[in-house]
């Protein structure tokens, strides 16, 4: 793999990372507030 799809994987899988906490949370707020 070359440079420029390792930094495109890497910012990816960042990004999938940060939803799913944010999902996560926002399920968890919904669960607790509900």
């Amino acid at each position: 793999m070359n440079r420029y799809m390792w930094d495109v994987f890497l910012t990816a899988t960042a990004i999938v990372c940060v939803l799913g906490i944010v999902v996560l949370l926002i399920v968890l707020a919904y669960l607790v507030f509900a």
